[in-house]
């Protein structure tokens, strides 16, 4: 778990996000679960950056298919999202108040917006495993500077910075929640 106790404003980056539901699914479990108080934005800035105008676009309406929501909780999507009908039948849309705290900014891996400013948790999830060791390092070379002193880079489970950067220190390895152990 992630301690942010004492910090007035959590700033989130999800760099390289998709449209598949992810950024909304892992806000509202943050919501619940890393206990940032209520639905605020005075508490939280939640950054997304995307090197596509149309991943952007999608994003930033909050619309989605509702084949996208494996894995996200009932609780939450009924706490969060409400269910298209008519002409929107299929659908969900994620509810307002979660809309408004969440940035969009058009940004590529290697050569990152500038004036985003630091960040104190930043997830670079299920992107990295399609990078050259090279890439890697220059990606997160790039990344750093975006990521404050005490805060956390969030990688995939199937993800290793080992061999990349000494810059980090790692914390703990997380294993996917749905992974059944091996068995000898």
């Amino acid at each position: 778990m992630i301690d942010l106790k004492g910090i007035s404003i959590v700033r989130i980056l999800f760099a390289a996000f998709d449209t598949s539901g992810r950024v909304g699914t892992i806000d509202s479990n943050a919501t619940e679960t890393l206990a940032f108080g209520p639905l605020s934005s005075s508490r939280k800035v939640v950054c997304n950056t995307a090197i596509s105008s149309r991943v952007l676009e999608k994003a930033r309406g909050g619309h989605y298919s509702l084949d996208r929501i494996d894995g996200i909780p009932r609780t939450l999507l009924k706490k969060y999202c409400l269910k298209g009908n008519g002409q929107y039948e299929g659908t969900l849309l994620i509810v307002k108040e979660l809309r408004q705290r969440v940035e969009f900014h058009y940004s590529n891996l290697m050569a990152p917006t500038k004036g985003l400013g630091t960040f104190d948790i930043i997830f670079l999830r299920n992107v990295m495993i399609y990078f050259d060791p090279e890439t890697k390092r220059k990606v997160i070379n790039n990344l750093l500077p975006y990521l404050k002193i005490d805060g956390h880079l969030l990688i995939g489970h199937s993800e290793t910075l080992n061999g990349i950067t000494s810059d980090l220190v790692a914390v703990r390895r997380v294993t996917h929640p749905h992974a059944s152990p091996k068995h000898t």
